[in-house]
């Protein structure tokens, strides 16, 4: 191993001085990506340079991560949604835009109001277009002039173009009376890889 470390050195320190430029591709310069190596044993890191064919060590594993951020989408549902008044009814306060295949970061936004007059908990997640769950979370309304905001953050992977949508529904059964959604905002981000 000392020897493996004296010629690297030593073909630094020529290229150094012939005046001969050495440089690393990280992250990426295709892919973006930035790769590690972690230990088996107690976890240790270094940072590789995958592009010019370094490898991991036999009791190593190989992690990658985007080298640099992409770029974010948001949309908008800013009119009010009318919310079923029946117990656990699934109501899409927002339909997004077909998103290409991918890991994607999401981060919904919706403000539910409840002049019902019967108080109850709301329930609003990101869907796929499809109907599958991502996340969601809940919130205790007011049924006199109530509102409550809801922000619930998501990571999907879709297999084919797809839509991420904002979904919402309560509890109980709910008297006559103003229920809605509004000012509904998914922001969007496709994740390059993961480790």
């Amino acid at each position: 191993m000392k020897k493996r470390i004296v010629a690297v050195t030593a073909l630094l320190a020529v290229a150094a001085l012939s005046g001969v430029s050495v440089s690393a591709s990280i992250p990426n310069s295709v892919t973006g990506e930035i790769t590690g190596c972690v230990k088996n044993q107690g976890g240790a890191v270094r940072i590789v340079d995958a592009q010019a064919g370094v490898n991991c060590a036999t009791d190593e594993r190989a992690v990658r991560w985007p080298g640099r951020g992409g770029a974010a989408t948001q949309y908008f549902q800013g009119n009010h949604v009318n919310l079923s008044h029946d117990a656990n009814q699934e109501t899409i306060v927002l339909v997004g835009p077909v998103l290409p295949a991918g890991i994607w970061e999401a981060t919904m936004i919706v403000t539910v109001g409840n002049n019902t007059g019967q108080q109850d908990n709301f329930r609003c997640g990101l869907f796929t277009g499809s109907g599958a769950p991502i996340n969601g979370g809940v919130e205790g309304v007011p049924g006199t002039f109530g509102v409550a905001s809801l922000s619930v953050p998501g990571l999907v992977t879709l297999t084919s173009p797809e839509r991420i949508n904002i979904q919402c529904r309560h509890d109980h059964a709910l008297p006559a009376g103003q229920l809605v959604a509004a000012d509904s905002s998914v922001r969007v981000e496709q994740v390059t890889s993961r480790f």
